[in-house]
């Protein structure tokens, strides 16, 4: 089985609204299973929940898709699922996770099996303090 995967794909600063937004897509789940991978698990008990338990301001959303390989109806039932079993993982500071929803698969051409279509995006969003000058 190949390994679960992840990139940070943005991060964004907004100064005037004061947040900061940091994008990771957890991708390369198994084909029409739910559950995170090994790797996928590590990120979040490491890395993710220590951040979100650091701040307690910090905020997260998550994002479950699937591949174009089913049916419209499976594909949205299997994304929401990706996006709840990573929500599991985040029991600790449920009360930070925001949005958890499914989007199914992506929307026009495209191939029908792509690991990247398979996963979860997380986005966590932290608030800032607001310093001024003088």
């Amino acid at each position: 089985m190949s390994p679960g995967k992840l990139s940070f794909t943005r991060v964004f600063h907004n100064v005037d609204a004061r947040y900061v937004d940091v994008v990771v897509n957890l991708y390369n789940f198994a084909i029409d299973v739910p559950r995170p991978k090994d790797e996928h698990r590590r990120f979040v008990a490491d890395r993710l929940l220590a951040a979100l338990k650091a701040n307690s301001n910090a905020t997260v959303r998550l994002y479950g898709s699937a591949s174009r390989s089913g049916e419209n109806n499976h594909n949205d039932i299997l994304s929401t699922s990706r996006a709840n079993e990573v929500a599991k993982l985040l029991a600790a500071v449920q009360p930070q996770v925001k949005e958890i929803k499914g989007t199914g698969e992506p929307a026009g051409p495209g191939p029908v099996e792509d690991e990247n279509d398979r996963g979860v995006r997380v986005t966590k969003v932290r608030r800032i303090a607001h310093h001024s000058c003088g």
